[in-house]
């Protein structure tokens, strides 16, 4: 007589690799219905563990009052300046954060947002260069819309040299940077590039906010888009080759990647 345990052993369906995993804590996370009614604590702490980019965003909207209140304690009238800076902060606070010692996580980030104050005091006195680089464009486009107005033409080199005091290499260089990056939810490869690469330290903040944001496939992607950190710019065959996954999927990680650039300038 087989043993009852073998019987109804043999009865049950097997249960799936995917099954298993979930079981044993490894397999992917069941995100739950309604993450805007969990409470600060508890939002943060399903995101120290399953850290996506919408459960990011949100984290980051509950916390905008105590970086905003941040900000204005600690650097004061630097809101536009360290918004992007002060995400971060906040984000690398919250990873340390323990939801069971007691403290809120707005008062826990409040107390790590104090670097802000070290930070402003050095950028206090100085114009960003991707800022200053934009009036320096404004200028010269100025210039050369004038010009045309007067004599029905576009200037000679010189006579923008000789009209704003740049040099005739500076005036092509910042006419060759004059780059106009769409921001549509559907983009073609050069575009997603361009969006990936758009210079100024602005851009570059966020850029590193994302980066830090997600997880090391999508890292790769970044990184091979806009050829940051010293990696090569490849197209999304040569990336979906190297990453072993479909030039389609590349596309899609692309739309999410840029989908979440375009949310955190919006936010922040």
């Amino acid at each position: 007589m087989d043993n009852i345990f073998n019987i109804l052993s043999n009865k049950l369906p097997k249960p799936t690799a995917e099954q298993l995993q979930q079981l044993s804590g490894e397999g992917p996370a069941t995100k739950p219905q309604d993450l805007n009614s969990m409470d600060n604590k508890s939002l943060v702490k399903y995101w120290q563990k399953h850290q996506d980019n919408d459960v990011t965003t949100l984290v980051l909207k509950r916390m905008q009052p105590t970086i905003r209140s941040a900000i204005t304690s600690y650097a004061p009238g630097m809101d536009k300046q360290l918004s992007v800076q002060a995400a971060k902060l906040t984000l690398e606070a919250l990873k340390a954060y323990d939801p069971d010692k007691g403290a809120e996580p707005g008062t826990f980030v409040f107390h790590n947002l104090k670097r802000l104050n070290r930070i402003g005091a050095q950028r206090s006195n100085i114009i960003p260069q991707s800022e200053a680089r934009t009036l320096e464009q404004k200028s010269l486009r100025a210039v050369i819309d004038n010009f045309r107005d007067i004599y029905d033409r576009d200037p000679s080199d010189a006579e923008l040299a000789d009209r704003t005091g740049f040099s005739i290499k500076k005036i092509n260089k910042l006419l060759d940077d004059t780059v106009v990056v769409s921001e549509s939810s559907t983009l073609s490869e050069d575009s997603q590039r361009s969006t990936f690469t758009t210079g100024g330290g602005d851009d570059d903040d966020y850029f590193e906010y994302v980066y830090t944001s997600v997880g090391p496939i999508d890292q790769k992607i970044m990184e091979w888009t806009s050829g940051k950190h010293g990696k090569p710019m490849l197209s999304n065959n040569e990336i979906a080759s190297k990453l072993k996954l479909s030039a389609a999927a590349i596309s899609q990680r692309k739309q999410k990647l840029q989908k979440m650039l375009s949310d955190m300038r919006s936010l922040l």
